[in-house]
């Protein structure tokens, strides 16, 4: 199978403190195998950042959503954005709650198809000292699923996939912290939780991660 994603935003400063962008995106799968079908996303959102302080700005966006799956009627619906961040004297809050549709093409279990996204994320990071810091998130993620599978049953038209629908709670939170040193290295220790709940029972599962990280940043050109 291959998938395509592209996104194009064009942004307008001419409003002091105010800007306003447009951004279209675009998400195609096309499959090999006859029986699943190809599909489009096709999503166009306006946002609009308000800027209220050095230290507060909102973020808000909204439009329309269209996805198409080849022999099923067409899906309209809508997307947006709602972000409140704050900046700290040495970190900076942040919520958001977006609005989105998607694919799932790759999850390793055989799912592949249309999911309808809601996030609701609340994340932060603070330097306690000049080369250490601390970050951490909790998130919730609504996931309305439209999973196309093939099947041996010889009822089913042979050029059609069985559609299920079904419903996932994501919940998730990870703390981590991080070292900064040499001027352009920094090392990273982070754990994360994540609950999973699906009306597929076997589905469910409680997962903890821990990563370390080494990272090496440094601007090499400008222009």
């Amino acid at each position: 199978m291959k998938e395509y994603r592209a996104t194009l935003t064009v942004e307008n400063y001419s409003f002091i403190k105010n800007v306003l962008s447009l951004m279209y995106n675009y998400v195609g799968s096309k499959y090999d195998e006859e029986a699943l079908n190809d599909s489009d996303i096709h999503q166009l959102r306006v946002t609009w950042k308000k800027d209220y302080s050095p230290h507060v700005y909102t973020i808000v966006g909204l439009g329309p959503s269209y996805q198409k799956t080849e022999g099923r009627d067409a899906d309209w619906g809508a997307n947006g954005t709602a972000e409140w961040n704050y900046v700290l004297e040495q970190g900076n809050l942040n919520f958001l709650l977006d609005k989105r549709y998607d694919v799932n093409n790759f999850s390793g279990n055989g799912d592949r198809g249309f999911v309808d996204t809601w996030e609701t994320r609340f994340s932060f990071n603070q330097n306690l000292l000049e080369s250490f810091g601390m970050n951490g998130f909790l998130s919730y993620i609504y996931e309305n699923r439209k999973s196309s599978q093939t099947t041996q049953d010889a009822s089913i038209e042979s050029d059609q996939a069985q559609l299920e629908e079904f419903y996932r709670n994501r919940y998730s939170a990870g703390l981590g912290f991080s070292y900064s040193f040499m001027k352009y290295y920094s090392v990273g220790l982070n754990y994360i939780y994540t609950k999973l709940d699906s009306e597929r029972t076997d589905e469910e599962y409680d997962d903890h991660r821990v990563f370390l990280t080494f990272s090496w940043n440094r601007e090499l050109y400008r222009w």
